[in-house]
């Protein structure tokens, strides 16, 4: 089984790579949310404004009909199909085209155990083509994988994870992807002996297997965001909602 090392930035980075070549998309951002639907965190690809993104980040992502219907319907929305060509290209100038003529807009959320995660959004000039809207779907259903394993769920307010310095170190590596034996070498244990926590944990949890206890268990042990590094390489930057920005 794979063993997932990536940051947020990374996995954000390579799927914004791969969306920019989804079509003719020029624009392209992957934003993370809070349970209140606020977007805290996002990577953009250099074409974005950066005062731009993060007005969008502070608040106006309210006013993006795109995001709710995309957030609503559980399914990407497309700029051709629910906004007339003025508000779409308000829409580029608002989440940041530099050039506010990328009228041709598409977004798609990003999920994890039933709820919203956050978005990926591409934008172009000129019509997206046929069927962008269901490749970019399947796009964020692979990065949602992708970030389940590195923590990124609301665990549905159990609150603090109680568990004991051992069972932490094996939560953290069965959300890293390591099977039972993996981690019984890694920690120096038997096998029956790391059946026996995860069995506890599971429990204790209220979780039915080892993919959901990675995802509740990953996003509790790496911090509020999940985001253990915050390093994009060339073309692409990070923002962060500024502490105290709440959308409300």
């Amino acid at each position: 089984m794979r063993i997932y090392e990536d940051t947020f930035a990374a996995v954000a980075q390579a799927a914004l790579a791969r969306a920019l070549k989804l079509s003719c998309a020029v624009a392209a951002m992957l934003d993370i949310e809070r349970a209140s639907g606020q977007p805290t965190v996002a990577v953009v690809n250099d074409h974005l404004d950066g005062d731009a993104i993060e007005v969008y980040l502070a608040g106006g992502h309210r006013y993006d009909r795109l995001r709710a219907h995309a957030r609503q319907n559980r399914t990407p929305a497309l700029s051709a199909a629910l906004l007339c060509r003025r508000d779409a290209l308000q829409h580029a100038a608002d989440f940041g085209c530099r050039d506010a003529v990328c009228e041709h807009i598409a977004v798609a959320p990003l999920t994890g155990l039933g709820r919203v995660l956050g978005m990926v959004r591409i934008a172009a000039e000129d019509p997206l083509p046929a069927g962008t809207g269901d490749r970019l779907a399947a796009l964020c259903a692979d990065v949602s994988v992708r970030l389940a394993h590195l923590g990124f769920h609301d665990h549905g307010g159990l609150g603090p994870l109680r568990l004991t310095a051992r069972q932490r170190e094996v939560a953290r590596l069965v959300s890293r992807g390591l099977t039972n034996a993996g981690i019984a070498e890694a920690l120096g244990v038997t096998e029956d002996a790391i059946k026996k926590h995860l069995k506890v944990m599971m429990a204790d949890l209220d979780v039915a297997n080892r993919a959901e206890l990675a995802v509740v268990a990953g996003r509790a042990l790496s911090g509020a965001d999940g985001i253990a590094d915050d390093r994009v390489g060339p073309g692409f930057r990070l923002f962060r909602a500024r502490p105290g920005d709440s959308g409300a």
